[in-house]
């Protein structure tokens, strides 16, 4: 079985700053670029060529858009999130695509999706709360144009290669 999940991997002309942060409250900022997921890590025996016709024939049509991100909040007592502020409805639109046809039985409607880049995953309510302290002020912009998605595996370790990137 191969563990997959399809994502956006912005290209931020500051994205030091992210990983700054990244390096701080993320112990998996050495094995994955800050990224947008669009579909969550799932397991399967799906081959690479029907992952691929999927993928282009959901998103046929869909075009370059722009994402501009800004604050970082917390979610769910531990995570720590940088906010998408431009370009969510087309993030979702994409996420709502692929989510169709094969990969329709992965979809989970257990948590509400907001589109973000994970910057901290913490431990213990008083750690989480300090993080969320830290980052108050941590207000800079990042922008990119988003003009393609990228298929990674996900091997057994946590760390993850590129195996496909659909331009769009």
């Amino acid at each position: 079985m191969i563990n997959r999940s399809i994502c956006i991997f912005p290209e931020f002309n500051n994205v030091e700053e992210i990983e700054g942060l990244r390096e701080k409250y993320d112990q998996l900022h050495s094995f994955i670029a800050p990224h947008i997921t669009l579909i969550h890590p799932f397991k399967g025996s799906l081959l690479k060529g029907e992952l691929i016709d999927h993928i282009q024939d959901s998103l046929i049509g869909f075009k370059p858009f722009e994402i501009r991100c800004q604050n970082v909040t917390g979610a769910d007592g531990h995570y720590l999130f940088l906010n998408i502020k431009k370009g969510n409805d087309h993030i979702i639109e994409l996420r709502d695509r692929l989510y169709r046809g094969i990969l329709k039985r992965h979809y989970t409607r257990e948590l509400s999706y907001i589109p973000h880049v994970t910057v901290g995953k913490l431990n213990g309510e008083e750690t989480f709360q300090k993080a969320l302290h830290d980052t108050e002020e941590f207000n800079t912009e990042f922008t990119s144009i988003v003009y393609k998605i990228s298929v990674e595996q996900i091997d057994e370790d946590g760390t993850s290669m590129i195996e496909y990137e659909y331009y769009f």
